[in-house]
C-alpha cells in the first residue's frame, strides 16, 4: 500500500479531482447542454468507480491507525527518556550522599 503519507497525498489528489469534476458538472448543468451532461455523467460514474468511498475510508482508517501508533511510540519513548533521566538524578543524588558520608 505504500507509505501512509503517500496514501494521504493520493486521497487529497483524488478529492481535488472529484471537487473539480463537481464544479465542472455544476457548470454543465447550469448551461443545460444535453450532450455534455451525458458525457459528464459517464465521467462521474468512472471516477466514482475508480475512487470508491469504501477504499478511501479504509485507507483513511489505516492512516489514522498508523498515526496513533506513532504517537503512542513517541509517548512511550518520551516516558522512557524521562524515567531514565529521573533514575540518573536519583543515582547522582545517592552518589553525592555517599560521598558526603565518606568525608564526615
Amino acid at each position: 500500500m505504500g507509505t501512509y503519507e503517500g496514501q494521504l497525498k493520493s486521497i487529497e489528489t483524488k478529492l481535488a479531482l472529484l471537487q473539480f469534476t463537481d464544479e465542472e458538472t455544476a457548470n454543465i448543468i447550469e448551461k443545460a447542454q444535453v450532450s455534455s451532461l451525458e458525457r459528464q455523467r459517464k465521467i462521474v460514474e468512472k471516477k466514482v468507480d475508480e475512487h470508491s468511498v469504501s477504499e478511501m475510508e479504509m485507507i483513511a482508517k489505516e492512516i489514522k491507525r498508523k498515526q496513533l501508533e506513532e504517537e503512542k511510540q513517541a509517548e512511550l519513548s518520551f516516558t522512557a527518556q524521562m524515567k531514565e533521566k529521573q533514575f540518573e538524578k536519583e543515582l547522582q543524588f545517592e552518589e553525592e550522599k555517599y560521598e558526603k558520608r565518606l568525608h564526615l
